[in-house]
């Protein structure tokens, strides 16, 4: 079986979707659920940030907005990059490290999780980095060998096959 740079992409960006919502939704799930946490979140709600004299937001409110935002940017990343995986092949002949960027995101992600998460965004922050990895080995597989040539850039930009 024939797996295409595409498909790779979109298994990437569907790990990044996934642990964006999964994140958004264990966050509301255990919002104040154990009793056990109360005293902590009492001491964080105590807790006034002073944020460059704009306003004292509590420790609990800068957690939580992080935390919100954190889930809606990494499904909104992975969405964006499923929507741009039909153009891959025009984005990797323009530019190449607007492939590449979610593969930094995505290893960036799962180092910071192997530190401070669970197993389950360090397995789907995994996924996305050898996907998206693998998509942009396979695009740059595919151009060199597409007719023998050796891939080089033109005066325009883009990339060519040449047979030196």
């Amino acid at each position: 079986m024939n797996i295409t740079a595409k498909t790779l992409y979109k298994t990437g960006s569907v790990s990044m979707m996934i642990m964006g919502a999964g994140h958004t939704a264990l966050h509301f799930a255990l919002a104040g659920n154990d009793p056990a946490g109360a005293p902590v979140i009492s001491q964080m709600e105590a807790f006034k940030l002073s944020v460059f004299g704009l306003g004292s937001p509590s420790l609990l409110d800068f957690h939580q907005g992080f935390s919100i935002a954190m889930g809606v940017l990494l499904f909104f990343t992975g969405l964006q990059n499923f929507f741009l995986s039909g153009s891959l092949n025009y984005a990797f002949d323009k530019h190449k490290g607007s492939v590449l960027l979610p593969a930094l995101l995505a290893g960036i992600t799962f180092i910071l999780s192997l530190k401070y998460f669970i197993i389950m965004p360090q397995a789907l922050s995994l996924i996305a980095l050898m996907a998206y990895s693998m998509s942009f080995w396979k695009l740059q597989s595919d151009k060199s060998s597409a007719d023998g040539g050796t891939l080089i850039r033109n005066s325009t930009g883009c990339n060519v096959q040449a047979h030196i």
